[in-house]
């Protein structure tokens, strides 16, 4: 029995303490949403003349003790060892890592949170000097991508003090780095009185170098010197690309299908052809899954009210696999598309087939109307509307005033390409070697929505 009662009283204890030891969000009352306080530090902030060390920082309530990191500007060659105690946080400096005469600017992020609810203390920063003052200079401005003016978010900006060649961004790491926010913008603080070569890197493999074929670039070609404050005058803009890249080609666009027949899809909808279903802006697309072996041009039938429609121009795109059909189709109109047997082959033959569809009226569809208050006459400037990624039409600006016609009702955005050599498109710029900055493309920020029946009216400024 005494036996019994001392197994029971040890594993009454053991559970007793491992009850204790195990730490537990406190029950009962609200939520805590409140981000831990900081209450003091063992080092001024704004410091001078130091030497390195240790700097505490207390909080009022228990830290989460994983995940803390700090970013150091400029850079240091390793980064200081953080420890976590409870309530504490401390960063070890040791001198070694510090240069004479240089301000640093330590950044904890996000990453300093509670331990029960994770809430995060937001945008804490500690300077200090290893000289006798705090630089104050400012650098602020922001990333763009060259080839459509929308902001760049994936962009790190980089500053160096001296760029001995084109190839030192790939191997030698640069003083200070900014992330660009969800606008594109960047700023820098604490700056010295000195000038900067300033790069933009699509940094993929986060080691602040350009060493990757995939990494867009940005650059400015003279070095800046820093302002003494903010001025909207003073900001940097630059637009990052593929360095030797061409761009991108133009995505088809890629609509539900609804016809089908074995191995081939059409950009028609034949279930119902009392619905007007048919964008008579596009062409009548038939895609492929492989390669054709023959096609006969002549054993493919547009109709409409029984009358063979001779107009209709087919072209095969063997890159593709598709066949398009173009021709003015008439608004809310029945068609008979007929495949005659022996129409297309593969490496067997299509069987014939036939479809009717109903066209879309005129007041299915939006216009859009863009007008400007001056036009620039020292280059070809084009206005392009895309909708998602896919570019729907692109117009020579000529006038002060452009109208897009015939719009599905959706979404669009606008960009202004300005072409100075007028040679029609956009051109990539080069980086190494002989430097060329990318061609400009001005984007008009914001989506416009485009409804049915109406047109929408916007004033380029």
């Amino acid at each position: 029995m005494k036996a019994s009662i001392k197994i029971l009283f040890s594993t009454f204890c053991i559970s007793l303490f491992i009850s204790c030891a195990v730490v537990k969000a406190p029950t009962g009352g609200p939520v805590d949403k409140d981000a831990p306080k900081l209450l003091g530090q063992t080092q001024k902030d704004s410091s001078v003349n130091f030497k390195g060390g240790t700097i505490s920082f207390q909080f009022d309530e228990r830290l989460n003790t994983s995940g803390i990191k700090i970013n150091t500007f400029p850079l240091m060659k390793n980064t200081p060892q953080v420890k976590v105690n409870k309530r504490d946080v401390s960063i070890i400096i040791p001198d070694s890592l510090l240069e004479p005469n240089t301000t640093y600017k330590v950044s904890f992020g996000n990453t300093i949170k509670d331990i029960y609810e994770g809430n995060a203390v937001s945008g804490l920063d500690f300077t200090f000097s290893t000289g006798a003052y705090i630089d104050t200079m400012l650098l602020n401005g922001a990333v763009l991508q060259a080839e459509n003016g929308q902001p760049d978010t994936t962009a790190w900006v980089a500053l160096y003090t001296q760029i001995k060649s084109d190839s030192d961004i790939t191997k030698v790491k640069p003083l200070y780095v900014s992330k660009v926010d969800a606008a594109g913008s960047f700023s820098f603080s604490n700056l010295p009185q000195k000038e900067f070569y300033i790069y933009a890197i699509g940094d993929k493999n986060a080691n602040f170098l350009y060493d990757l074929p995939t990494e867009s670039i940005a650059y400015l070609p003279t070095a800046i010197l820093p302002l003494n404050n903010f001025s909207k005058d003073g900001l940097l803009m630059m637009r990052t690309f593929k360095a030797g890249a061409s761009p991108a080609p133009e995505k088809d666009n890629k609509p539900v299908f609804r016809g089908g027949l074995r191995r081939v899809i059409f950009n028609i909808d034949t279930l119902d052809v009392s619905k007007r279903t048919y964008d008579i802006t596009q062409p009548i697309t038939i895609n492929f899954g492989q390669d054709l072996t023959s096609l006969n041009k002549n054993k493919i039938l547009l109709s409409l009210n029984n009358e063979i429609d001779a107009t209709v121009i087919i072209n095969y795109d063997s890159i593709h696999k598709n066949i398009k059909m173009n021709t003015d189709l008439l608004q809310d109109t029945v068609y008979t598309l007929q495949l005659l047997d022996g129409w297309a082959q593969d490496t067997s033959k299509f069987e014939p087939k036939m479809f009717k569809f109903r066209t879309k009226k005129l007041i299915d569809y939006g216009n859009l109307s863009i007008s400007f208050n001056e036009i620039d006459s020292t280059a070809d400037v084009y206005l392009q509307l895309f909708q998602g990624e896919k570019l729907i039409a692109r117009q020579l600006i000529t006038n002060k005033e452009i109208l897009f016609k015939q719009l599905t009702p959706g979404s669009y955005t606008l960009n202004m390409l300005v072409d100075a050599n007028k040679n029609g498109k956009w051109d990539n710029g080069v980086y190494f070697g002989t430097k060329v900055q990318p061609e400009m493309v001005k984007s008009l920020m914001g989506a416009i929505s485009i409804k049915q029946g109406s047109t929408e009216k916007v004033v380029w400024k």
